[in-house]
């Protein structure tokens, strides 16, 4: 705006114009397109405004929790959300805490449909499970009553839950309860994101931002194999893994440490609220 600013001044000077149009005007600045990123604070006050009571109204209490367990999955096992609609009943073993990805549903123009094969063979995998997403899926399939070959997580009717739905009677809600976002009209329609405390206006959240901070945490968590990370997230490149990778605070005094030859101290790890694994957050 500034440039526009002294371009439009020339012209003033020149007497092409006879005021300058930019004077006074200010530009909201735009937020990143960089991919939302959680903390472990933001992660956990979105994972309880999702569960509020009121969240979802209808059906059963089981049906009403739903969306808090598929944003569970999201987060501590890092699906996607074709991947999280495409999980039966068969496809998690809560004994070893293994959930197997092995179908997505697609969704095209509203109408969604199974498609047996995930978006790439790396997206065809096998990821462990925390303790408390065991737990919450154990209770899911329990108290409505699923059987081997049922879908996880369906509608009231049997069907897949579309994104706009999740959208707008889940997600927007919940982050406008969790203090990440504000409505923008009277008619609770429509949001945007909350800005940093420096004014910083960041990405608004989506529920992939729940895989990508999924997967961020694992990247920079320091004591899990990149490549690793990579299979867990069904990367097919590492390259897209690497994009996760961002400067840890301390991470220098660990350059520096091995290079003249004196153990690197340890980053410590923060703990996580409902689970004691660290490498499968």
């Amino acid at each position: 705006m500034s440039l526009l600013h002294r371009i439009l001044e020339v012209a003033v000077d020149d007497g092409t114009l006879a005021r300058n149009p930019a004077t006074g005007v200010t530009i909201r600045p735009e937020a990143k397109t960089d991919k939302r990123i959680f903390t472990r604070d933001e992660a956990m006050k979105m994972l309880a405004a999702v569960a509020a009571p009121d969240r979802v109204r209808r059906g059963p209490e089981a049906r009403r929790r739903q969306p808090w367990v598929m944003c569970m999955v999201m987060l501590w096992a890092g699906l996607r959300w074709g991947e999280v609609l495409g999980v039966r009943v068969r496809d998690v073993n809560l004994l070893k805490r293994r959930l197997s990805v092995v179908q997505v549903v697609e969704e095209v123009s509203g109408k969604t449909r199974v498609k047996e094969y995930p978006k790439t063979d790396a997206g065809r995998r096998t990821v462990p499970m925390t303790e408390a997403l065991a737990r919450a899926l154990e209770q899911h399939v329990t108290e409505l009553g699923l059987r081997p070959g049922d879908l996880l997580f369906t509608t009231t009717t049997g069907g897949s839950m579309t994104r706009s739905s999740f959208r707008s009677w889940v997600w927007q809600p919940a982050l406008v309860q969790a203090g990440l976002a504000t409505w923008t009209d009277d008619r609770r329609t429509t949001i945007e994101a909350v800005a940093s405390a420096d004014g910083e206006l960041l990405p608004l959240p989506t529920p992939h931002s729940l895989r990508h901070s999924y997967i961020s945490w694992l990247a920079n968590a320091g004591n899990v194999p990149l490549d690793t990370v990579r299979r867990m997230a069904g990367h097919e490149s590492i390259l897209t893994t690497q994009q996760y990778l961002h400067a840890v605070e301390g991470e220098e005094e660990q350059v520096l440490a091995g290079l003249e030859g004196a153990p690197a101290r340890p980053r410590a790890l923060r703990p996580v609220e409902g689970s004691q694994d660290v490498t499968h957050q």
